[in-house]
């Protein structure tokens, strides 16, 4: 029974960014009060209006997306907390004027897939994630044409100061915002893959 209740949780947030139902009711619902989301570049947000405020700003770049969840692995640590392991798989597609704007509307857009893991609690016979984190391991698909350098430089100093330091070009900040991880890629079309990493580490 509670597996099923766990579930169901996580799969309203999602449904929740799908719909774009960002209002702190509906999050209320979904998140406990000091509750954290964890981006894929490290970036962590708390409580659900600033969880709201961030997926509606970042998803307004799309004109529709969709989340699949599967393979969910639940642990009860006691009656009222469990923790969890899942897959995800995010679909995103480009509104008008994002994007790469050489290619076909039908497709401008990227995939991004990974694991997610979390923890919930119980709370007046409801369970809240207080907890998810977004671990991306493979992203296909188009991105900006120019790496958005406003917003790199607005995260450099909270989500990957030391790696940044030594960045050497536009691709190079790209990377380390990224986390580093990713292998220098010096072609314009390689750096437009870049571009959406990036822009999906702050999507999903």
């Amino acid at each position: 029974m509670h597996t099923v209740a766990i579930t169901e949780a996580v799969n309203r947030y999602f449904a929740a960014l799908d719909q774009k139902q960002f209002d702190v009711t509906t999050l209320s619902q979904i998140f406990a009060e000091d509750a954290k989301i964890v981006r894929p570049n490290g970036a962590v947000t708390t409580g659900p209006k600033a969880i709201g405020d961030s997926h509606r700003h970042s998803l307004s770049r799309f004109r529709a997306t969709q989340h699949l969840t599967s393979g969910f692995l639940i642990t009860l640590t006691n009656d009222t907390s469990a923790e969890f392991r899942a897959n995800l798989v995010a679909m995103h597609l480009w509104a008008e004027g994002h994007g790469d704007p050489n290619v076909n509307p039908n497709d401008n857009y990227f995939l991004a897939g990974g694991v997610l893991t979390g923890h919930l609690l119980l709370q007046a016979n409801e369970w809240r994630i207080t907890e998810i984190a977004n671990h991306v391991s493979w992203r296909r698909g188009t991105g900006f044409q120019q790496i958005l350098q406003t917003e790199f430089n607005q995260n450099l100093e909270t989500v990957a100061p030391i790696d940044a330091r030594g960045a050497q070009s536009s691709t190079d900040v790209a990377l380390a915002v990224l986390g580093g991880n990713a292998a220098r890629l010096p072609t314009p079309s390689a750096n437009r893959h870049a571009t959406a990493q990036a822009q999906s580490n702050r999507s999903i």
